[in-house]
């Protein structure tokens, strides 16, 4: 028997294909199946993170690009998703961080050496 993580905010794919419901303490997004990007702007704790992770659950194995505004965010997640790996169904070494954070210091050590 497979033991589900609890899903706060369960996102609800439509069985054909055709995107998906993300269901937020303030109401529902209908998301569509398209190429493309999508910016879901709703309130704090609205419950986006949490639709995200049920998204993570249901549909690592197709890849996923999860982007936020700070490293805190980031490192956040990525701590999340390494201690819930084997509930997931993912190894650890699935599981990369890129951010520009080094980018950034190494550019401003750079700038007031000069």
């Amino acid at each position: 028997m497979i033991l589900r993580m609890k899903e706060l905010f369960d996102v609800k794919f439509n069985p054909i294909g055709l995107g998906f419901t993300m269901n937020l303490k303030n109401g529902a997004i209908d998301v569509p199946d398209d190429h493309g990007c999508y910016v879901i702007s709703t309130g704090c704790g609205s419950g986006k993170t949490e639709c995200c992770k049920s998204i993570i659950r249901q549909k690592h194995n197709e890849g996923i690009l999860y982007c936020v505004d700070t490293v805190a965010e980031l490192k956040k997640m990525h701590s999340w998703i390494l201690e819930n790996r084997n509930d997931i169904g993912i190894v650890a070494s699935d599981v990369i961080i890129i951010s520009s954070i080094r980018f950034a210091v190494a550019k401003k050590r750079l700038t007031l050496q000069r």
